[in-house]
């Protein structure tokens, strides 16, 4: 009989770490799901826009989605009619747009207040159609979700950085002094979470005007955090 070959085990404690973490499947859900969530923050523009990825446009071959993040680097600039122009209504030899006809910020007059996705729309055709309603601006839902994907990552981003920082640099603290009155109690880890949940509802119910009254930016977190 043949000598078994052994099998390779991880040599590092990186690869050990994530070995175990392959082995749980809800894990690998997770990862997944937020692999989609970051393809979402970081294509948004090209799935969501009003603004042809490519066209062309009088006689000339245009790529206004990525023009448009040129201009917001400082690289580029749009002409003075371009500027003001309705990428929707332009006259195109050639377009192609993205899946959602529409950014976060477009605002459909024709489509105001709360247009339900199984309402009658007021579009040209089913391509232009509000597949997930609008609100009261006319701006359209999916669009909104979309772009919040990349604000409520960005939030949670520097969200997680902040809290890792001060975690190390306490448990630093912590473990140097030896002491451990600076470590945060189990049940405050508990009540913590449930704390902010209670403080953003009171925040909603009591403020109510407040939030409605509120900027773009917000708008688009909520709709980002209802999609993350």
């Amino acid at each position: 009989m043949g000598k078994r070959k052994p099998s390779k085990q991880p040599t590092t404690y990186g690869k050990i770490i994530w070995q175990r973490f392959l082995m749980n499947r809800l894990a690998k859900w997770s990862l997944r799901l937020f692999y989609v969530l970051l393809f979402i923050a970081l294509f948004g523009d090209f799935l969501a826009n009003e603004r042809p990825i490519v066209c062309k446009l009088e006689g000339s071959w245009q790529f206004p989605v990525l023009r448009h993040y040129a201009i917001e680097l400082g690289l580029a600039n749009w002409t003075a009619d371009f500027r003001t122009r309705d990428w929707l209504k332009a006259e195109y030899a050639f377009k192609i747009l993205p899946p959602i006809p529409y950014s976060a910020a477009y605002q459909d007059r024709e489509n105001r207040n709360l247009v339900s996705p199984l309402a009658q729309q007021n579009v040209s055709s089913w391509r232009f159609r509000h597949w997930l309603g609008t609100d009261r601006l006319g701006r359209d839902v999916a669009a909104g979700m979309i772009a919040g994907t990349r604000t409520a990552l960005l939030v949670g981003l520097v969200a997680m950085s902040i809290a890792t920082f001060i975690g190390v640099l306490l448990g630093a603290i912590a473990g140097f002094f030896g002491d451990d009155r600076l470590r945060m109690p189990v049940l405050t880890l508990i009540l913590l979470p449930i704390g902010i949940f209670f403080g953003i509802f009171y925040g909603f119910l009591v403020h109510r005007s407040a939030f409605q009254e509120s900027d773009n930016a917000l708008w688009l977190l909520l709709k980002g955090s209802a999609l993350c």
